[in-house]
This record gives C-alpha cells, sequence and structure tokens, in this order.
C-alpha cells in the first residue's frame, strides 16, 4: 500500500516585528539566544533548544509570514524567495508559538508539531528584505517570509540561496564573528 501525498499544514498570518526579529519559542523559553550555548546561528536565523530566532528586513512593523509543517522536507521554494537557510531545531514538547517583541506574551501557539518531541529541521525564506529594510519603520507590508518545519535529526546550519544584500551582511557578520 503507497502511502497517500502529504499536504503540509499551513498557518499564514501577518506578524508584527520589533528590532528586526520574532520568534518560534516552547513555552517558559526565553526568545532571547545571545551566548546561549549550542547556538546554531546562520545570519538570518538562528536556534537552540526549544527555540528559534528570525531576522526580518522591516525593523518595526508588519510582516507577512507563512508556517508550514510537514512529515517529510517540503522543498524548499528558491524560485519563490530570494533568502533560503536551513537549521536544527529541538522540540521539548512538541508545540510552539511564535512570538515577538510586540506586546506580551505569544502572538500564535501553532498546531503541534508532526511528530511531537524531538529534533526537527526549520527552513526560513525571506522574500523583499532590502526593500523593507530601506523603508525600516511601520508603513505598508513589505517582505514575506515562510518557515518550513519537519522532522529530521541533524545539528548544522545551512546557507540554500542569499541574493539579498540584507541577508548577505548579516551572513557576512556571522563570519566575522567566528
Amino acid at each position: 500500500m503507497t502511502k497517500d501525498f502529504e499536504m503540509p499544514e499551513t498557518i499564514t498570518l501577518e506578524v508584527g516585528v520589533n528590532y528586526h526579529a520574532f520568534f518560534l519559542i516552547e513555552e517558559g523559553c526565553n526568545p532571547i539566544l545571545a551566548g546561549e550555548e549550542g547556538t546554531v546561528r546562520i545570519g538570518i536565523a538562528e536556534s537552540a533548544a526549544q527555540r528559534a530566532n528570525f531576522v526580518t528586513g522591516r525593523n518595526d512593523g508588519i510582516v507577512r509570514l507563512a508556517v508550514e509543517m510537514s512529515s517529510s522536507d517540503p522543498g524548499a521554494r528558491l524560485h519563490e524567495y530570494e533568502d533560503v537557510v536551513e537549521l536544527p531545531f529541538e522540540s521539548r514538547d512538541g508545540v510552539i508559538a511564535l512570538h515577538s517583541h510586540w506586546g506580551l506574551g505569544y502572538l500564535k501557539i501553532l498546531p503541534p508539531l508532526p511528530d511531537g518531541p524531538g529534533h526537527y529541521r526549520i527552513r526560513y525564506h525571506a522574500k523583499n528584505m532590502d526593500k523593507a529594510e530601506a523603508d525600516g519603520f511601520g508603513g505598508d507590508v513589505i517582505d514575506s517570509y515562510l518557515i518550513q518545519i519537519w522532522p529530521k535529526r541533524t545539528h548544522h546550519a545551512k546557507i540554500l540561496q542569499v541574493r539579498s544584500r540584507y541577508a548577505r551582511t548579516c551572513i557576512e557578520a556571522d563570519f566575522r564573528r567566528s
């Protein structure tokens, strides 16, 4: 018997960001990773146990975000986005929430991860970071992002594609720090 093709579960929303960032975290975790042991960073995204941080072109305002959860690799969307990176994520509870500096608490608790607690891969896609960074604060929604999450044990980060100046600058800054 063959398994039917599985469509990823997709959540689409607009997210308020401050300081060029938003986060995925498990309950009780501090989203700030500065100096956290075991952090994996790749310019526009970083992760550690139970949390991941994502950089946006927009400093302050609203961005578009889609989150896809799948039981297998859904495939990178290199033709739709300018910048695409991957990193590991470990879940203790199997439930994560979207969080930002805007307001207090979680912005959105996401559906449970496909395999519950365990090891996952996160692929972060970004579009229009340069335009949003130049615009800076408020205004129209310019930049958009996609996060894909699927079960996979891995410990390294990977750059799949970098086309924007802003993402390239973030990645180069990481290499200078190391």
